[in-house]
């Protein structure tokens, strides 16, 4: 019987798998010995090979390709030493059907049959061919395979012919010839060498030039008895060999799992190396078909954790990552709702409650302009972490929530990246592997927005410098082992808005503006040390450094220069104690130098309702402050049960500008009830320092106290499939020593002077989450978001509560999306949220000193303007090209123009209102090339 063999490695330690083409047919219930068909039977789950494999037939002399690999003089193939004939169906028989089946047979060390898997099934499905031949293979013995003389376990190809019997009638001749006279013969002289070459080159994925490692390829050509073919695989840089080929066109197949096979012909020529370069393409190049690792302790109630390459498609956000925040349940609509409305609003708490961070390290903030766009690149994003509430001890100074981008672990294949451009700016990203341990990344990006618009808009006879921004970012990764990491980031980020009249506006009377301006500016140092020597204990280090400048003004009336310069140092480890007890605890520092200059008029704060800003009196303010903030937190993970954790934690913070200590003790609980219900818990006290403005001398109180929240949670998660899941979580927040306005007047330092703020504000908010995830399964994700909840505030001196300013009952989000043939994708996002609360007017009086009206206020917050809706939808088409990609988005906000109202202004005698509007429709369209 001829056989072919090929020597791999497998995973277990000296165990190798051969590879053997064996041919049977049937003819009249007996098995003949056949060569392989053109396309011999492969093993697609095996590892890459060592060695090359040996022809057909051997040849009497060595090849005379010096590339050619030594024989493997140890290794010894199975060979069949018991047959089992397959039943030939009875139906296909009749009906003269031939066919083939292929198996991946998997022989012990004894020889015996342990597995068999159809690698390729007959011409014929339906017909029992794939039966019949299934169940004879299985009782198939061979002799067992030997390395060294030692048996071994390997897996080889194993092909099955089914060939139907045609009987022929003699026909008889009445004489037979006679036989021609012998003829003297010459003596038989051995056969050349044949004349081979080799066949090398590389596979690359299409689009990406990424090495494809692992992959079979397979050179065969001929039918029947003369067919012959070898095989390889490609080793980690995608590179493969095919030595001893004899002269003349072969057929070269690869076709690895998710991806388009790849079939082609070469020549391949006398003495010579003939190299190729292939490009296969992915079945799909869609971001969502990304592994994210969940290893991870959940320590939190609620943590929502998305893949930049996931929230990139979601519509509405413009390929804009970080934008993807807005829609995560218990976040509500912040722009818009009046003056601070910058910023996240979680849970019913103020903007200013929650923290945003790069690494766990403080930012100012995430997105130019409020939330136009975020500050980042998503090339150097790996992931975001939302904590609405009840999070670890690690993080502190907050009682909102937190927001945690967590920065990639750079570890690029190749020289790389995207440039994109749209409707709003254009970015560049660029990562170089420089060694194998050491990579960097640099990224950039320009906002034009100005410069459309002072080419579209008619000169108005003012100059108008319409929004500007800009952002850059250096991030470099070095990893000598693999329990060291040291990684560096550095960005920037500058905004700026300015307009100038040239015919300058009366605010009243006494009060004329002739620009109005606004900007921010602010820089990133980030290093960061990780050390994991062992899975029971690991260490992470993080030094960052950084300024915040920022501007704004209204003519000479408001100016506001405010400049910070801040630093942090975190150290957070872990050690496993044993199966039951695991220790995480660290110190949290900050330094911060500030500065503001500032010339202010009273301004509204939250709750304040209607407020007629008096610009004529104003207080200046000119103050320097440094304040260090030291926090040290121990948290124990202790599992009584298996399905049990129970997360006890305590952070005692310092903070330097008030001068107090903050003791905030925690619990988390989290049991799963089997492998799809779990049931969780927490409950725990979470403080802040007052910010700046409302420490500062002269515009607010320098004794204030840190505010505080109480936060209780409960809730259940249930995952039916894989793919799918449900949360379900109620809470409860009280809030106490919150900043509140005062009157009152205060002796301080001799001088008797406004108290402006104390801490006898107080708060609660409650509600219930729903959260439900269907990831990328069969075409389709989709996201399900809602929240119902209720804020509410207590001003000082009042024993009533009233709705907080940022109080949204209803807060929906729809997000589904489908995967199209031929790199084609379309998704939508669909939101509904509760009309924006404001203070109704009920009449008005003049003030003839001033000139001018004042209103009379109803209850504060006691209206709302109607409900927001509005739907969005993205289109994504990939056109993949050999080396590079490039991918066309339309991105539309708000398709049907639905006309939502943010707020109502009143004309000057307040008899009258009109509405601010938020953006009709909006159609952008980008472009993306990544390579």
């Amino acid at each position: 019987m001829t056989s072919r063999y090929t020597q791999r490695k497998r995973w277990q330690p000296r165990a190798i798998a051969v590879s053997i083409m064996l041919g049977v047919s049937m003819l009249s219930g007996v098995v003949l010995a056949q060569s392989p068909t053109a396309e011999p039977a492969t093993n697609p789950d095996a590892p890459a090979p060592s060695e090359q494999p040996a022809p057909t037939t051997p040849s009497p002399s060595p090849s005379p390709t010096p590339a050619s690999p030594p024989p493997v003089a140890e290794l010894v193939p199975p060979s069949l030493i018991h047959d089992v004939q397959p039943t030939y169906p009875e139906a296909a028989e009749q009906e003269g059907l031939a066919a083939t089946v292929v198996f991946q047979l998997d022989i012990d060390a004894q020889g015996s049959v342990e597995a068999a898997r159809i690698a390729q099934p007959s011409e014929h499905p339906g017909r029992g061919f794939e039966e019949a031949a299934l169940e004879a293979v299985k009782q198939l013995r061979f002799s067992p395979a030997t390395e060294a003389g030692v048996p071994i376990a390997v897996t080889i190809g194993y092909r099955v012919r089914f060939v139907p019997d045609v009987r022929q009638t003699p026909t008889p001749t009445a004489v037979e010839p006679a036989p021609a006279p012998k003829q003297a013969t010459k003596e038989k002289r051995p056969e050349p060498p044949p004349v081979t070459g080799q066949l090398s080159g590389a596979l690359l994925e299409r689009g990406t030039r990424l090495p494809l490692a692992g992959v079979k390829i397979t050179a065969f050509r001929g039918e029947g008895d003369a067919a012959e073919g070898y095989e390889t695989e490609t080793d980690a840089a995608g590179n493969f060999r095919l030595t001893g080929l004899r002269v003349g066109k072969w057929r070269v197949l690869a076709d690895p799992d998710g991806y388009y096979p790849l079939r082609t012909t070469e020549t391949v020529k006398k003495d010579q190396r003939t190299d190729v370069r292939y490009f296969i393409e992915r079945n799909s190049y869609n971001p969502y078909d990304v592994e994210i690792d969940t290893k991870r302790v959940r320590r939190e109630v609620n943590h929502i954790s998305v893949d930049a390459r996931q929230a990139e498609r979601i519509p509405g956000t413009f390929g804009d990552v970080l934008a993807v925040v807005n829609n995560f349940p218990g976040v509500a609509r912040a722009g818009g709702a009046g003056f601070g409305s910058s910023g996240l609003v979680i849970r019913g708490s103020s903007p200013k409650d929650s923290r945003i961070l790069i690494s766990s390290v403080d930012v100012p903030l995430l997105y130019h302009f409020g939330d136009l766009r975020s500050v980042l690149p998503v090339g150097m994003i790996e992931k975001i972490d939302f904590y609405p509430g009840n999070f670890s001890v690690e993080y502190g100074r907050a009682t909102g929530g937190i927001v945690d981008v967590d920065l990639k672990d750079l570890n690029p294949r190749k020289f790389g990246g995207y440039a994109d451009a749209n409707f709003f700016d254009a970015s560049l990203y660029l990562e170089v592997p420089i060694t194998d341990e050491f990579a960097v990344a640099v990224a950039g990006r320009r906002s034009y927005i100005d410069v459309l618009l002072e080419a579209a808009l008619p000169d108005s006879g003012n100059s108008l410098a319409a929004p500007r921004y800009y952002d850059y970012q250096f991030l470099a990764s070095y990893r000598p082992s693999p329990a060291h990491q040291l990684q560096t980031f550095f960005f920037v980020s500058d905004d700026e808005f300015r307009i100038l009249f040239e015919d300058p506006l009366a605010a009243d009377a006494e009060v004329v503006i002739t620009d109005v301006g606004f900007g921010t500016h602010f820089y990133r140092g980030i290093a960061e040390y990780k050390y994991v020597p062992s899975q029971s204990f690991q260490n992470e280090l993080k030094l960052s450094f950084g300024k915040d400048l920022s501007g704004f003004n209204v003519g000479e009336l408001i100016t506001v220069d405010s400049t910070l310069h801040q630093g942090q140092v975190k150290d957070t480890a872990r050690v496993e104690l044993s199966d039951q007890f695991a220790l995480r605890g660290g110190v949290d520092y900050v330094f911060q130098k500030s500065r503001l200059d500032a010339r202010l008029p009273e301004l509204p704060r939250e709750g304040d309702g209607n407020v007629d800003i008096d610009f004529t009196d104003t207080r200046d303010t000119n103050t320097s402050d440094t304040a260090h903030s030291t926090a040290g937190f121990a948290e124990l993970e202790f599992r009584p049960w298996e399905n049990t954790l129970v997360l006890p934690g305590v952070r005692l913070d310092h903070f330097g500008r008030t001068g107090q200590f903050a003791f905030s003790p925690r619990l988390t609980l989290r049991h799963d009830l089997n492998d799809e219900w779990s049931i969780k818990g927490g409950v725990g006290l979470f403080q802040q320092e007052p910010t700046f403005d409302e420490t500062d001398e002269v515009l607010g109180n320098p004794d204030l106290e840190p505010e505080k929240a109480m936060h209780y949670s409960a809730g259940f998660e249930y995952r039916p499939l894989p793919y799918a899941s449900l949360d379900v979580t109620g809470f409860y927040k009280t809030m106490h020593d919150l900043v509140g306005r005062s009157d009152e007047l205060v002796v301080r330092d001799g001088e008797t002077v406004p108290l402006n703020y104390n801490n006898q504000a107080s708060g609660r908010a409650y509600g219930l989450t729903v959260s439900a995830r269907h990831e990328l399964a069969d075409k389709f994700f989709g996201w399900l978001a809602y929240t119902w909840s209720r804020s509410e505030r207590k001003d000082p001196g009042q024993d009533d509560y009233r709705l907080f300013d940022f109080d949204q009952t209803h807060i929906l989000t729809l997000i589904g999306g489908y995967r199209l043939p031929r790199n084609w994708e379309i998704s939508s996002r669909f939101r509904y949220v509760t009309g924006n609360l404001y203070t109704p007017v009920t009449g008005s009086v003049y003030d003839s000193d001033a000139d001018r009206y004042r209103a009379i206020s109803g209850s504060v917050n006691s209206a709302r303007v109607d409900g927001f809706h509005q739907l969005d939808i993205r289109i994504d088409k990939r056109w993949v090209y050999q080396t590079w990609m490039l991918n066309a988005y339309l991105d539309i906000q708000n398709v049907y123009n639905r006309t939502n109202v943010n707020n109502l202004q009143y004309n000057y005698d307040y008899s009258d209102t009109e509405t601010q509007q938020t953006l009709p429709i909006i159609p952008v369209l980008g472009l993306r090339g990544e390579f």
